[in-house]
C-alpha cells in the first residue's frame, strides 16, 4: 500500500507539471485536424493560410465544440482531468465574453452611423456628409493577419522596447501561450488582461486536487506511470538538454566546454519565460564546432599526440579540450541528440520562431512612421548626392593639372567614406548589443506576468548536500592527502584549517542566500547568482586542480559537488524568474499537515540550533514590530498549531469511532510494543554486558609480559611470552582445570562461562630478556636505599596484548601487585647481599607476588580471578593476596653480564589433598579471555555499565517523561 501510494503521488506530480504541455498539444492537434477538414470541405489551397474573421470565428467555434465533446466511447480523452476541464471552460468563456463585447461595439457603431445618415438626409447635404465620412475613413482597409501562437517573451520584449502597455497578455495556465489574431487599430482588444492572482490561485487549487479515478479500467499503475514519465519528459525537455550539458562538461572539464554551462546558467535559465531560439541555435552551433574541432585534432600529425600524455591537469591539449582520446566526442554527440530532440519538440508546438520575424511583425504596426522616416532619409540622400559632386568637381578642378594628386584625393575620399561606414556599423552593433542586454535584464526583473514561488527549501537542501559532501569528501578538495577522511581527523583531534575555512565560507553563503530571500532583494539575488556561478567554475576547473594537482574528471566528490551545485543554480534561477513571495509564514514543512510532515518537523526540531538560527534570521530581516521574545512566542504558537493540525489530519486519515472500546489488537499490539521498548531500555545495559561472552567476538591475546621493579629503579626482571608460549588450553587441560575446582559450584559456574579456546596458558621464561644495566652510582644508591629507613616496595606488572584487528577493539589490558618492604625486612637484606656480590647463590623468596589466574577483559584491568583463587584459601578468612604465587629471585652473572631470574613455586592446588610445591624455572599465568565487541559498539560500551545507564537510560527517560507530561500543552 505504501509503495502504491508513493507511485500514485509521483504520477500525480508528473501529470501536474506536464498539464500545460498536454493541453497545448491537444488543442494544436484538434486545430490541425479540424483545419484539414475545413480545407477538404471548402477546397482551399494548402498554401493559403489566411482567413477572414468570420472564418476564424467559425473555426474557433468548431474547435470548442469538438473539444467539449467527451463521449464515453471516445478513445482520446485528454480533458478527463478536472483541472484541464476547468481551464478549457474558463478560456472558452473568456473568448465568448470578448466576442460579445465586440458585437456590442459593432452594434453601437452601426447605430451611430445610422443616426448620422438620418441627420444628413434631414439636412439635404448628403454629398458633404459622404465626403466627410470618406475623409474620416482610412485610405486602405487594414489587412487581416493570420492567427498565430505568440509567446510571452516577444510580448515582454515589445513592451520593454516601446514602453507601452502590452496589448496581448498570456494566460498563465496555458504555460504563457495564447491564440491571438490582430484586428484593425480602431477595434478593441480581443483578449483583455486576466487577473493573475485569481486565475493562478484557482488553477493551482484545482490542480492540487487532481484525481485519476476516472482512468480507464484497463490502464494499470505501471502503464500510467510510463505515460506520466513520457509527458513529464516532453514537457520539460529542456531539462534533458541541461543534464547533458552538465554531464558533458563533467567528463570534459576543458576550456572549450566551459562556455556551455556558463551560457546555460547565465542565459538560458534566466530568460523569461523560456530560453529563446537564439540560445538553442547558439548551443547547437557551438556544440557542432566543438565536435569538428575535436575531430581535427585527432589526426596524428600534431606533435603532442605521439608522446605519452602528461599527468598535469593544465597540460595544454587537456585543458583546452583537444586531447586525443578513444571516445573524444561521445558526450558532445549525446548533447547534440538531446538538443535536436528539444528543437523538434519546440517546432511541433509552434515555439520555434525566428526573433527577426517577430521583431518585424512588432514593427509592422508602425509602418506609417517608417515610411515618413524613409522619405526623409531619401530626401537627405538626394541632398547629399547633389552636394557631393560639387565638392568632388571642386577638388578635381583644383588639381586637374596633377593626375597623382587627383588619384590621392580620390583615394582619401573613398577611405574616409569607408571609415564613416565602419564607425556607423560599430556604433549600431554596440547600441544593439547594449539594448539587448538591457532589455534582457529588464524583462527578467520586470516581467509582464509573474507568479511568485517559494523555492528556498530545495535550494537549502542542495546547500546542505554540498556541505556534507565537503565534510565527508574533504580529501578530494584538500591540497594535502592527509589521513583520507574527516573521521580520521576527528579521531586524531586535529581538524585542518582548510576544511574549517571551506565549511565557514559555505555556511556564510547559505546565510547570505537566506538574507536575500527574507529581504526579497531580487537584484541582489541576481548579482549573487552571477558572481557565484563564475566563482564556482573558476574554482572548480582552474584553482582547485592547480592546488591539488588532481584531474577534475577523476575526482568523484568534486564532480558530485558540482552536479548538485548546478541543480542549486537552476532552482535559484527559477526563483529569480518567478520572484519572491510577498508573504512568508513559517517554513515549508508547516505548509501541509500529515503524518509525514509531522515526522519531518520533529526531525527538523531535533537538529541543534537550526530552529534558533532560522528564527533569529527571520526576525532580523523581516519587517516586523514584534520584539524578539514576542517573535519567538509567535512562532512557538504557530508550530504547536501546526502539530495539532497534523494530529487532526492523522485522525481524519485513520478515523477512530468515539466511545468505542479499543480493540485488543491495538492495545496488546501497539501497547505491548511500547511496553517492551521501555523495559528493553531499562535493562539494556545489563543485558548487553551479561551477553558479552555470547554475542562478542573472540580475540585471543598474542603476548603476555611480566616485569619486576623495585621502588622505581632499573627493572630487575622483564620477560614476554609470545608465539607458542601463549596458547589456548587443550580439551584435556581444560577438563583438568574444571576437575580441580570440582568441589566449588561458584568456581565451576565461572569456568563454565568460558570454553577451552577462551582460556590461555602463558608460559613466561624465568630468565629476564634484558640485562640488568645499572650504573655504579645507581647501584650504590639502591644499596643505600635498601639499607635505609624509608619504606620501599616491589612491584610486579603483568600485561596481556591482543592481536591488531581494525574491526575489533584491541589494545593492552594490565594490572600490577605491590609488596611493601619495611626497613629491616629480610627481603631487603637479601637484596643488599645479592647486589653487593657477597652471596651470589642466595635465593630471595618473595611470597604472594602474582596471581596465577587472571581475567582478560575487552578493556580495563586484567584483575585476578576471585572466584578461583578464593578456593585456594581452603575456606580460611584471609586476604585474597594469600592465594597468589610465591617466587624465588636470583641474580645471575656470566662473563661480566648480569641478569635476574625468577622461579615460580607451583602449589599444584587440589581441594581434597595437599601436594608438595614444585619450583619451576618459568612463570605460568592462566588468562580467562572475555569476548570483545566490534569497534562500532565502542561508543556504547566505552563508558561501561554506569556510563551506558547515564547516557542512554537517563537521557531517554527524561525525553519520554517530557513527552508524557507535556502532552496537554498547546
Amino acid at each position: 500500500m505504501f509503495g502504491q501510494g508513493v507511485i500514485e503521488s509521483l504520477i500525480s506530480y508528473m501529470m501536474r507539471i506536464s498539464r500545460d504541455y498536454r493541453y497545448i498539444a491537444y488543442i494544436l492537434y484538434e486545430e490541425k485536424r479540424i483545419h484539414k477538414q475545413m480545407m477538404y470541405q471548402s477546397d482551399t489551397i494548402d498554401g493559403d493560410r489566411r482567413m477572414s474573421r468570420e472564418d476564424f470565428e467559425k473555426h474557433q467555434a468548431i474547435v470548442e465544440e469538438k473539444v467539449a465533446d467527451e463521449k464515453p466511447n471516445r478513445k482520446r480523452r485528454v480533458l478527463r482531468e478536472e483541472s484541464l476541464k476547468k481551464l478549457h471552460r474558463c478560456l472558452t468563456q473568456r473568448r465568448k465574453n470578448v466576442k460579445k463585447n465586440d458585437d456590442e461595439k459593432s452594434a453601437e457603431e452601426d447605430l451611430g452611423e445610422s443616426k448620422m445618415g438620418e441627420k444628413a438626409r434631414s439636412l439635404g447635404d448628403l454629398t458633404t456628409v459622404d465626403k466627410s465620412i470618406e475623409a474620416a475613413e482610412p485610405a486602405e482597409k487594414p489587412r487581416l493577419k493570420p492567427f498565430k501562437i505568440k509567446s510571452e517573451e516577444e510580448l515582454g520584449r515589445k513592451e520593454a522596447v516601446d514602453k507601452k502597455p502590452a496589448e496581448e497578455t498570456t494566460i498563465e495556465a496555458v504555460q504563457q501561450l495564447t491564440v491571438e489574431f490582430t484586428l484593425p487599430e480602431d477595434k478593441s482588444e480581443i483578449m483583455p488582461k486576466l487577473s493573475r492572482t485569481s486565475d493562478r490561485g484557482s488553477l493551482r487549487k484545482k490542480t492540487s486536487s487532481m484525481s485519476f479515478r476516472e482512468e480507464e479500467a484497463d490502464e494499470s499503475l505501471i502503464v500510467r506511470l510510463v505515460i506520466a514519465i513520457y509527458y513529464a519528459v516532453m514537457s520539460r525537455s529542456e531539462m534533458i538538454c541541461y543534464l547533458m550539458i552538465v554531464l558533458n562538461h563533467i567528463h570534459s572539464a576543458s576550456l572549450i566546454s566551459m562556455p556551455l554551462p556558463l551560457m546555460m546558467l547565465l542565459w538560458s535559465t534566466l530568460t523569461v519565460p523560456r530560453p529563446t531560439k537564439r540560445f538553442w541555435v547558439t548551443i547547437i552551433t557551438y556544440t557542432e564546432v566543438i565536435v569538428v574541432l575535436k575531430y581535427i585534432f585527432q589526426f596524428g600529425f600534431f606533435p603532442w599526440i605521439h608522446g605519452a600524455p602528461s599527468l598535469d591537469p593544465f597540460w595544454a591539449p587537456r585543458i583546452i579540450g583537444i586531447e586525443k582520446q578513444a571516445k573524444y566526442a561521445a558526450w558532445d554527440l549525446a548533447l547534440l541528440m538531446s538538443l535536436f530532440f528539444h528543437r523538434n519538440l519546440l517546432m511541433s508546438i509552434g515555439l520555434w520562431k525566428n526573433e527577426i520575424e517577430r521583431e518585424s511583425e512588432a514593427v509592422e504596426d508602425d509602418m506609417e512612421e517608417e515610411n515618413i522616416t524613409s522619405a526623409q532619409l531619401k530626401a537627405e540622400n538626394r541632398r547629399r548626392k547633389t552636394d557631393m559632386p560639387q565638392a568632388t568637381s571642386l577638388a578635381v578642378t583644383q588639381s586637374t593639372d596633377d593626375p597623382i594628386e587627383l588619384k590621392k584625393h580620390r583615394s582619401l575620399t573613398m577611405h574616409s567614406i569607408a571609415e564613416m561606414v565602419a564607425d556607423l556599423n560599430r556604433s549600431q552593433i554596440k547600441t544593439r548589443v547594449t539594448s539587448r542586454v538591457r532589455n534582457f535584464f529588464h524583462i527578467l526583473l520586470n516581467p509582464a506576468n509573474r507568479y511568485p514561488v517559494d523555492m528556498y527549501a530545495p535550494m537549502f537542501i542542495c546547500d546542505v548536500a554540498c556541505f556534507l559532501i565537503v565534510i565527508f569528501g574533504y580529501s578530494s578538495f584538500a591540497t594535502d592527502q592527509g589521513s583520507g577522511s574527516v573521521t580520521a581527523y576527528f579521531q586524531e583531534n586535529k581538524v585542518p584549517g582548510t576544511l574549517v575555512a571551506m565549511l565557514i565560507f559555505q555556511f556564510i553563503l547559505m546565510v547570505v542566500d537566506r538574507a536575500l530571500f527574507l529581504r526579497k532583494f531580487l537584484v541582489g539575488k541576481l548579482v549573487f547568482q552571477i558572481l557565484l556561478v563564475l566563482f564556482v567554475h573558476v574554482w572548480m576547473f582552474l584553482l582547485l586542480p592547480a592546488a591539488t594537482g588532481r584531474l577534475f574528471m577523476k575526482n568523484f566528490f568534486c564532480q558530485l559537488w558540482y552536479f548538485i551545485k548546478v541543480i542549486y543554480f537552476i532552482i535559484s534561477a527559477k526563483q529569480i524568474r518567478s520572484g519572491y513571495p510577498k508573504r512568508q509564514l513559517g517554513n515549508v514543512i508547516t505548509n501541509s499537515y500529515s503524518a509525514i510532515y509531522m515526522v519531518l518537523y520533529r526531525s527538523y526540531m531535533a537538529i541543534p540550533f537550526l530552529f534558533e538560527l532560522s528564527l533569529l534570521m527571520d526576525w532580523m530581516w523581516i519587517d516586523t514590530c514584534l520584539s524578539l521574545s514576542n517573535w519567538i512566542a509567535l512562532h512557538d504558537i504557530y508550530s504547536n498549531i501546526c502539530m495539532i493540525k497534523c494530529e487532526r489530519s492523522i485522525e481524519e486519515d485513520y478515523p477512530s469511532p468515539k466511545g468505542v472500546k479499543k480493540r485488543a489488537l491495538i492495545k496488546y499490539g501497539w501497547g505491548g510494543f511500547l511496553l517492551f521498548l521501555i523495559i528493553l531500555i531499562i535493562w539494556f545495559p545489563l543485558v548487553l554486558f551479561s551477553m558479552a561472552n555470547t554475542v562478542g567476538t573472540r580475540s585471543i591475546p598474542v603476548e603476555c609480559t611480566a616485569k619486576l621493579t623495585i621502588s622505581g629503579y632499573q627493572p630487575l626482571f622483564e620477560s614476554t611470552a609470545r608465539l607458542e608460549d601463549i596458547r589456548p588450553l587443550t580439551v584435556e587441560e581444560y577438563n583438568d582445570l574444571y576437575y580441580t575446582y570440582r568441589t566449588s559450584k561458584t568456581a565451576l559456574s565461572y569456568i563454565a562461562d568460558y570454553d577451552n579456546f577462551d582460556v590461555v596458558r602463558a608460559r613466561i621464561d624465568g630468565n629476564s630478556s634484558s640485562r640488568w644495566l645499572i650504573s655504579p652510582p645507581a647501584r650504590l644508591a639502591l644499596i643505600n636505599s635498601l639499607n635505609g629507613t624509608q619504606v620501599m616496595n616491589i612491584q610486579f606488572d603483568w600485561q596481556f596484548k591482543r592481536a591488531v584487528d581494525e574491526n575489533l577493539q584491541y589494545g593492552v589490558v594490565e594490572d600490577f601487585r605491590v609488596i611493601d618492604l619495611e626497613p629491616g625486612s629480610p627481603i631487603r637484606q637479601q637484596l643488599v647481599e645479592t647486589i653487593m656480590g657477597e652471596n651470589n647463590e642466595t635465593q630471595i623468596h618473595i611470597p604472594n607476588l602474582f596471581p596465577s589466574m587472571v581475567e582478560v577483559p575487552g578493556e580495563g584491568k586484567a584483575d585476578h580471578v576471585n572466584a578461583l583463587l578464593q578456593e585456594q584459601l581452603r575456606g580460611e578468612s584471609k586476604p585474597i593476596e594469600n592465594a597468589f604465587t610465591d617466587v624465588f629471585l636470583e641474580l645471575e652473572e656470566s662473563s661480566g653480564v648480569e641478569w635476574w631470574k625468577l622461579r615460580m613455586v607451583d602449589t599444584a592446588f587440589d581441594p581434597l589433598r595437599i601436594s608438595e610445591p614444585i619450583t619451576r624455572d618459568y612463570l605460568i599465568i592462566h588468562g580467562f579471555v572475555d569476548k570483545v565487541f566490534p569497534k562500532s559498539f565502542s561508543f556504547i560500551t566505552g563508558g561501561g555499565i554506569l556510563g551506558l545507564y547515564v547516557s542512554i537510560v537517563l537521557v531517554l527517560g527524561h525525553y519520554v517523561r517530557g513527552m508524557v507530561t507535556d502532552s496537554m500543552k498547546v
